[in-house]
């Protein structure tokens, strides 16, 4: 329940992950938060990362995550902050028996600072960013991938940020 045990740590995690599996480079993919921390381990370690696909993240990445505080206050029974992030959350973190949403609020607010357009311009890797179109969290997919040298975008129709990885989308 300490939001300083998140955010660039994550990243560290990552990594200490594949030294403990004696993986040298590998192939990633990330779900939203998990996209942040593959976006982040190719700006701080990008021999780590052959490829990467990164869905549910947009350009959001850039900007300052005011969302942030507000999803963690409706995680934590503040039902003041109407947002469409902030609910899905919230009903995405509900739906899952025994979630810790403590921990999920603490994990939040604990995200790193955003990532710069020149920190994604540098990343050399090929990744590829795949969104539901339907996804109010994951903005301007197409607009990220665009800042990457080696970025192209998928878009998932008619899907959100709960029901792109389900779809059967080709």
């Amino acid at each position: 329940h300490d939001p300083e045990a998140y955010g660039p740590k994550m990243v560290e995690d990552v990594v200490n992950l594949l030294d403990h599996l004696k993986l040298e480079q590998v192939d990633y993919v990330g779900y939203s938060m998990g996209s942040q921390i593959g976006l982040r381990l190719l700006v701080a370690h990008p021999d780590r990362i052959r490829r990467a696909v990164a869905g549910g993240i947009g350009l959001n990445v850039t900007t300052a995550w005011r969302a942030n505080e507000a999803v963690a206050r409706r995680l934590r029974g503040d039902e003041t902050d109407e947002s469409a992030a902030a609910l899905m959350f919230y009903n995405f973190a509900v739906a899952v028996p025994g979630n810790d949403l403590e921990a999920l609020a603490c994990c939040i607010s604990g995200r790193s600072t955003p990532l710069t357009e020149e920190q994604l311009a540098a990343i050399q890797t090929r990744v590829q960013v795949a969104n539901g179109g339907a996804d109010p969290i994951a903005r301007d997919g197409r607009g990220l991938a665009e800042l990457l040298p080696h970025g192209e975008y998928f878009e998932v129709p008619g899907r959100d940020h709960a029901t792109a990885v389900p779809s059967r989308a080709i």
